[in-house]
């Protein structure tokens, strides 16, 4: 099972778990060790396969009068959403009300510019 070379990650999780059994532990701590073990390899796995960028912290806030300046307000209300009956394909049925908060939208679209 093992490789002449470093043990990997698995190999050292595997030892831990026979490592357990053969310390004395009591049985009742013996399940919540193992746990403990598996999800802190969990963890380690999930931060090193991480390909996501920092973020860092100096970034500045965007100006909010210019990201508005090219933007309309809707504000909240119902309206009817769907085809009457006998109209429209069949995915537009039934016809029902919608409500919906209040929202900013672009006056243009932008994939078309």
């Amino acid at each position: 099972m093992f490789s002449h070379s470093k043990p990997s990650l698995i190999d050292e999780y595997y030892l831990a778990i026979q490592n357990v059994g053969s310390i004395g532990v009591k049985a009742e701590w013996k399940n919540s060790i193992l746990s403990l073990l598996f999800v802190s390899v969990l963890m380690i796995l999930l931060v090193a396969c991480s390909n996501s960028p920092v973020e860092e912290d100096n970034q500045e806030a965007p100006d909010l009068e210019k990201l508005l300046k090219d933007m309309v307000f809707i504000p909240a209300g119902e309206f009817l959403m769907g085809s009457p009956d006998g109209e429209g394909a069949f995915d537009e049925h039934p016809q029902h009300v919608v409500y919906l908060d209040d929202f900013y939208i672009d006056k243009s679209c932008k994939c078309c510019r």
